[in-house]
């Protein structure tokens, strides 16, 4: 089933949460945590959500190699700013269980 999410003036996180739960599958009635489900969520005006100015100074995304000195950071507001879709599909991503399905399950993500 498609579904449609605008994101004009509703909190990045809340609606990270919706989509979290529609690509689980957890509101349809046949809900099984090892399946992929038929779900896919389309998002408009991601650009546009609300953020709070205060949580996006502090907080902070690593990265690391694993090779020693290649500890990167950007600060979500760095990021917002580069690219929106990314911050949300990080956020997202970080509520998604981490297993198999992961994948499959955030590729039923799309940005209008």
């Amino acid at each position: 089933m498609e579904y449609i999410i605008d994101a004009r003036g509703r909190s990045l996180g809340r609606v990270a949460t919706e989509v979290a739960t529609i690509i689980l599958g957890k509101n349809d009635p046949n809900y099984a945590p090892n399946v992929v489900t038929k779900n896919s969520v389309s998002i408009k005006n991601i650009d546009k959500a609300n953020v709070i100015e205060r949580k996006m100074l502090s907080k902070t995304h690593y990265t690391h190699s694993g090779y020693l000195g290649s500890l990167k950071s950007k600060s979500y507001k760095q990021m917002y700013e580069e690219n929106p879709k990314s911050l949300f599909m990080l956020v997202v991503k970080r509520m998604v269980p981490d297993n198999r399905l992961r994948i499959e399950r955030l590729k039923r993500i799309k940005f209008n």
